[in-house]
């Protein structure tokens, strides 16, 4: 057969097998590798093929998924559908740190909002952080992708914590033929959407706003916790090379955790020391405990920081307003992140428009304290 007509009989027999009830509406259509085997043709070819359905509106794409054969049903926006949200479980309120809990309720709200009803897996709770370390093995992953695959039936699309690792993100998506979106982290390694903090602003906005108070020299206090603080790392290291900072003029202090305090301590003090006396000091911390501690460290030395030693913090939670002084810090709107989060998956569920999937960020917004 003529290579050109190839591609028509690969359509051909696609929209009989429908028509012949052989696949049914939300059915998966082979994919361009079984497709390639089975005709023996080009992956250009199939592609053609694909593209010959799609205009017979016949198939649909689902980003990241594959095709699949286009339901009749309407869409989400004008019935309720099913979102299933595989999101660490909201904890008591705390004074310190309620992060998830504001993406949590943003998530709730929104799905409310939608007209959408909203699963959770009984297994979600173990995301939560005290949990999380104990629970990290593949067996109990494993019984986590199972209980989502036994649910997907019922669902029309998947919110993924952060903290699901990707292969087993993409093993659920690909079972399913589902769509999803990671909440509060970009990927790094599979092609899907997801809603994140605008870490890489978020430092912009603490370094420029450190420049423009006068600050000339630089501490930065990070960790390689997780995705969001190493990108908050990495902003700052653009920063000092897009300004040409000397490398005496700035020092930054890795892995940077609550424990030992003693310890952690030492080092913030030693590092100030080697700045002049009277230099004026930025501190930029990656998280609002990472600044909360800074500002004890200085207090106990009976230095009140602001004018010569100024520290900024991000996140504008129970860290940066419940105590004193009120930590100048940067809100990423974790509310608005869950919120986001719903409208990203809606969108994906309604579109008949395979996009590029992309990360988006609701804005970082400087709220003023008195640490800077």
């Amino acid at each position: 057969m003529n290579n050109k007509l190839l591609y028509k009989k690969i359509s051909n027999d696609i929209l009989l097998l429908i028509d012949e009830g052989k696949l049914l509406p939300g059915d998966k259509i082979p994919s361009v590798s079984e497709l390639k085997v089975k005709y023996q043709v080009s992956h250009q070819t199939v592609i053609r093929a694909y593209k010959e359905m799609r205009e017979s509106k016949r198939i649909v794409p689902k980003r990241g998924c594959g095709y699949f054969v286009k339901s009749d049903q309407k869409k989400l926006t004008s019935k309720s559908g099913n979102i299933v949200a595989i999101i660490r479980s909201i904890t008591p309120y705390s004074e310190t740190n309620n992060y998830f809990n504001e993406v949590n309720y943003g998530i709730q709200d929104e799905c409310c909002n939608q007209n959408l009803n909203l699963i959770i897996p009984h297994n979600s709770r173990l995301f939560n952080s005290k949990l999380f370390d104990n629970i990290y093995t593949k067996n109990v992953l494993s019984g986590i992708a199972l209980e989502l695959e036994r649910l997907a039936p019922m669902a029309d699309g998947f919110l993924f914590d952060e903290r699901m690792p990707e292969e087993i993100i993409d093993r659920v998506l690909n079972s399913s033929g589902k769509c999803g979106v990671i909440v509060n982290q970009r990927p790094e390694n599979i092609n899907i959407d997801a809603v994140a903090p605008d870490n890489k602003g978020a430092i912009h906005i603490l370094t420029d706003t450190a420049c423009r108070l006068g600050y000339r020299k630089f501490i930065l206090c990070a960790s390689d916790s997780d995705q969001n603080i190493r990108e908050r790392q990495e902003a700052f290291n653009d920063f000092v090379r897009e300004k040409a900072i000397s490398a005496n003029d700035f020092y930054i202090i890795k892995d940077f955790s609550l424990d030992p305090r003693q310890k952690l301590a030492d080092k913030l003090l030693s590092h100030l020391e080697k700045f002049h006396k009277g230099d004026h000091i930025a501190i930029i911390t990656a998280s609002a405990s990472h600044a909360r501690f800074c500002v004890e460290v200085l207090q106990d030395k009976g230095i009140l920081p602001c004018k010569n030693i100024g520290i900024g913090a991000i996140d504008y939670l129970g860290y940066s307003k419940n105590f004193t002084p009120i930590l100048t810090s940067v809100d990423l709107q974790p509310e608005q992140i869950g919120r986001m989060a719903v409208r990203t998956l809606l969108s994906i569920i309604n579109s008949e428009i395979e996009k590029e999937p992309s990360t988006v960020s609701p804005e970082a917004i400087l709220k003023w304290g008195k640490t800077m």
